[in-house]
């Protein structure tokens, strides 16, 4: 499982990089803290869905169910994302990134948003 985190740079661009230091060491369970969630929803992408140029309107927390997410950022740097794989949504500003369905297999994921908007 990765934990990826998507932000917003002071160059306008949206960025990649991995939580350090995200569970709480001193817990044997390694849990993360408590964040502030209000609401989930599921979301079905299909072979060949994609979301050109977009920020996320709130913090977000997405979990890939099945299939592959793939993300581009500002600088050209593309991810994807499988089964199990953690990304925090965080680039509220600024040009955004793009979503897509990698592969041939529907993308199935679980939105957390962190605020209301």
């Amino acid at each position: 499982m990765s934990i990826t985190q998507i932000y917003s740079g002071e160059d306008g661009e949206s960025h990649f990089s991995e939580f350090s230091n995200f569970f709480d060491e001193n817990d044997v369970r390694m849990k993360t803290q408590l964040y502030p969630a209000v609401g989930w929803d599921i979301g079905i992408g299909k072979p060949g869905w994609v979301a050109d140029w977009h920020v996320a309107r709130v913090p977000r927390v997405l979990i890939v169910l099945e299939g592959i997410l793939e993300v581009e950022v500002g600088s050209g740097e593309i991810r994807q994302f499988e089964k199990g794989d953690v990304l925090v949504a965080k680039d509220t500003t600024g040009k955004g990134h793009i979503s897509r369905v990698a592969g041939d297999k529907p993308l199935t994921t679980l939105t957390i948003p962190m605020e209301t908007g």
